[in-house]
């Protein structure tokens, strides 16, 4: 206890701490009745794990909650996401260490805290480091004793370590004045010139992959390869003078970037752009959609209900390869203007894990099933609203007649709250109608069995990833 307080630099009223932390370690460390198991692993019967442990005193930085951006103990969102802590032990739960706050003293606990521990503090040396082992004066006569012997060669072995900034030198210059010696004791300047660096004699030869390494990437480079020019955009780089006869197809490749493509931040900056009629058939495309799957009804604004404002966000869609395939339009709410309790209640919406994603894989590689994905479009749409939802109506694509209407949702829509929960519950109702039974493990996680036929799939968000032994099951 007394070694901890000292070493962590604590005050003595921390005694209590120290010796709470002191038995919490005690009880993680082989003891004379038990040589060869760990106390607490005997007295509970479960194995133990040191990962938690960390050193007492040390620096911490506890994490603030937050909900919703806000911290929930107050304060702007520009304030500091975690305090200031000195660590003190650890509380009960899985993973909770008690830390007190530098500023306010008030002793916290916390499972998200970030430790800085620093360097170690070591008490005997290093291992192969040489020390003296007598302390011997030097006689009157001038002779020089063990201690000396060995501050010389230590010296020595300084000068004429291999281990220098560069070791490309052969030789080091140093100058005579800058080495001095507690007894007088002066090395000849020419053995100090003279010493060379001790060097291995044996020379480093590349091995048979990095041979073939090397060979395979010359042939790549011969050949012209767009691998082996290391860069991203390998067209940009030739020159015209050799454009022959493709001249007009090399510039049209040039020209064809995702960067030459100015994408509308805003239905006015589509409006203003140089070719406005461009962005303008997505969206009567995106309008269609939403008439079709009956997204909303035009209705008069209630008295005192919350108008949620809607936007036009823009997007072209590429294919592997670089090439432009559509131009894409949708309509989304600016959900950060819905209030919660009114408009919205839950948003939370489960997603597969990725070591789900890669057991599924395994699995179907093991029992030689098809692996498939398929990629829900306008999955929010297919979703129904709990809550009355008011929008006001697209810009650009108002109703004549009725331009002091509102929309309100039938179908939830991209950009709400409540939408991706929706859509989770939507599809969840839907596996358990076609007999598909939900993982423990991972909620996303769905499989179903049929005589012999098997299918596993894992969702996230509007993406599935599955397996199954036919066809039929993805049809």
């Amino acid at each position: 206890m007394r070694t901890l307080l000292h070493d962590s630099g604590l005050s003595h009223s921390y005694w209590a701490e120290a010796a709470s932390y002191s038995v919490f370690t005690r009880n993680l460390i082989p003891s004379r009745h038990h040589p060869g198991a760990i106390p607490l692993q005997v007295f509970t019967g479960r194995h133990q794990t040191i990962s938690h442990l960390r050193v007492f005193g040390a620096k911490c930085w506890a994490k603030v909650p937050t909900v919703h951006g806000a911290q929930v103990m107050g304060g702007s969102k520009l304030d500091p996401r975690s305090v200031k802590c000195h660590f003190l032990g650890y509380a009960g739960g899985s993973g909770n260490y008690r830390v007190q706050d530098v500023l306010t003293r008030c002793v916290l606990v916390s499972r998200d805290v970030v430790f800085e521990e620093g360097q170690p503090c070591r008490t005997s040396p290093d291992v192969g480091k040489n020390l003296p082992l007598f302390d011997v004066t030097m006689s009157d006569e001038g002779t020089k004793t063990s201690s000396d012997n060995q501050q010389t060669t230590n010296q020595q072995k300084a000068v004429t370590d291999p281990v220098l900034d560069d070791p490309r030198d052969h030789r080091v210059d140093i100058p005579t004045e800058s080495i001095t010696h507690d007894h007088h004791t002066d090395i000849p300047a020419e053995s100090i010139q003279q010493s060379e660096l001790r060097r291995s004699s044996h020379v480093s030869q590349p091995s048979v992959g990095n041979l073939q390494s090397r060979e395979y990437e010359e042939t790549g480079r011969d050949k012209g390869e767009e691998w082996t020019t290391n860069r991203h955009f390998p067209q940009a780089g030739l020159t015209f003078d050799r454009l022959l006869d493709d001249q007009d197809e090399y510039i049209a490749c040039l020209v064809e970037t995702k960067a030459s493509h100015s994408i509308p931040r805003s239905y006015r900056h589509s409006a203003m752009s140089t070719d406005p009629d461009r962005w303008m058939i997505p969206m009567k495309a995106e309008i269609e959609t939403l008439k079709a799957k009956h997204t909303w009804d035009l209705v008069k604004p209630p008295s005192g209900a919350n108008i949620m404002d809607s936007m036009w966000v823009y997007d072209i869609k590429w294919d592997g390869e670089g090439n432009r395939i559509k131009d894409k339009a949708r309509v989304v709410g600016k959900g950060y203007t819905q209030q919660l309790g009114i408009d919205y209640n839950e948003t939370w919406a489960g997603v597969t894990w990725l070591e789900s994603v890669r057991m599924t894989a395994t699995i179907a590689a093991k029992h030689d099933l098809k692996l498939w994905r398929i990629d829900f479009v306008g999955a929010y749409l297919n979703s129904l609203t709990k809550e009355d939802i008011y929008m006001k109506q697209p810009e650009g694509f108002i109703q004549p007649g009725f331009e002091d209407y509102v929309c309100k949702l039938v179908h939830t829509i991209y950009g709400t709250m409540q939408g991706a929960h929706d859509w989770y519950k939507t599809l969840t109702a839907t596996y358990e109608k076609l007999g598909y039974t939900t993982s423990h493990a991972d909620p996303c996680v769905r499989f179903k069995t049929k005589d012999d036929e098997y299918t596993v799939t894992d969702t996230y968000t509007d993406n599935v990833f599955g397996a199954s032994k036919t066809d039929a099951e993805i049809i």
